[in-house]
């Protein structure tokens, strides 16, 4: 146990998950899965396969071990709230949203009963749980939530904390993403005027709340004001979580006033960046699929499908959901046939669905949303 945590610590994370499933597999076998020994070494192996990204192999594991500690153990039990609290990310990691959501709502459940004083885990899990309400379309419930934690974080350490900071930025997100674009505008320009005092005008996360009242302002209607505040910010955030938020909201809006330059240059610019970053390949594919899906609802069917096919070339090599491959096969499928392949298009329609179709009780609710805005666009592809 001890070897696989200095390998952790070192970095050598794939060399840690090794002794820690050869060490499961033994104090399995030899004490059972209800000793306190192999639900200890179960939690530092789920933690592991957190890290490497093998999601779905860490929810099996932990799963296990929820369910045993549940039956044999008292809730108080030290090892109770880090079994939940470690399924619960993995969980969400793997887009198994409705459990996730259960288990962080058991974990907050005493807290929010004034059972007992909220602290930095209770802040930190009520964080996640509307991070998942966001990743499953209920943004009503994770306003609420935002809400709360903005007030909570003020009251703990101060409006001048990094995670006051953090939240009131999620905060005025969600508003953006609720169109209360006013308000939204309102908490941005707040945020950024407190970000400048603290953090400097050169700070990512400053450039991304000017960015941010600008887009509101633009969504609203209030354009050439809103892009005065954008245009300057885009050429001077480097890669980075602010980058890719910006890119996420601008995207919506120019597919909103279906502006297919605008669009296109967006998301070239951005590619060239991220490419040129060597940055994680995933953000790749996943720029890639946004750009595919965007210009399949800007109707330019030849380019989309070019960019997808690039896509799912990379996907194929890479550690991404296989849910993100059939969603990507789904808008290939619907390029093709905007793009005159009606008989390729309608095979890999039909082929993708059938596998969805028999997955859809698992799917979240954005991620159907997601897939019957696709298959509507090709319906309505074949009818023209």
């Amino acid at each position: 146990l001890n070897l696989g945590d200095l390998y952790r610590k070192r970095g050598r994370v794939a060399e840690a998950a090794e002794v820690f499933e050869r060490l499961f597999q033994i104090s399995t076998e030899a004490l059972g899965n209800e000793n306190q020994t192999t639900i200890l070494v179960s939690l530092h192996l789920g933690h592991t396969m957190i890290e490497l990204e093998r999601y779905d192999e860490a929810v099996d594991i932990l799963s296990q071990t929820h369910r045993v500690v549940e039956k044999k153990l008292p809730n108080s039990h030290p090892f109770m709230y880090p079994i939940k609290q470690t399924l619960a990310v993995a969980c969400q990691k793997a887009g198994q949203f409705q459990p996730a959501i259960t288990l962080l709502q058991e974990l907050t459940m005493r807290h929010d009963s004034g059972e007992k004083k909220p602290d930095r885990n209770y802040l930190g899990d009520k964080s996640r749980l509307a991070n998942v309400y966001e990743s499953t379309g209920q943004l009503e419930e994770s306003l609420a939530i935002r809400r709360e934690l903005v007030n909570a974080y003020q009251q703990e350490f101060g409006r001048d904390h990094r995670n006051t900071l953090f939240e009131r930025h999620k905060l005025a997100s969600t508003l953006l993403d609720l169109e209360q674009y006013e308000e939204a505008a309102s908490n941005f320009k707040e945020l950024h005027q407190l970000e400048s005092e603290l953090l400097g005008e050169g700070d990512p996360r400053t450039f991304a709340s000017r960015a941010g009242q600008g887009i509101s302002l633009m969504f609203s209607g209030q354009t050439e004001e809103g892009q005065a505040l954008v245009l300057p910010v885009i050429d001077q955030l480097t890669i980075s979580l602010q980058a890719d938020w910006v890119n996420q909201k601008l995207q919506k809006y120019y597919l909103k006033i279906e502006d297919l330059t605008a669009f296109r240059q967006l998301m070239e610019n951005y590619l060239a960046q991220v490419e040129d970053a060597g940055d994680d390949a995933s953000i790749t594919d996943r720029i890639l699929l946004d750009y595919g899906r965007g210009l399949l609802l800007l109707e330019d069917y030849d380019d989309a499908a070019m960019q997808l096919q690039t896509a799912l070339e990379q996907l194929e090599n890479s550690n991404t959901s296989d849910l993100d491959r059939l969603e990507a096969e789904l808008l290939m499928g619907a390029a093709l046939l905007g793009s005159g392949k009606t008989a390729e298009g309608l095979v890999l329609l039909d082929q993708t669905f059938d596998v969805l179709q028999q997955r859809q009780s698992t799917l979240a609710a954005n991620r159907q949303a997601d897939i019957e805005n696709i298959i509507s666009k090709s319906i309505a592809i074949m009818q023209t």
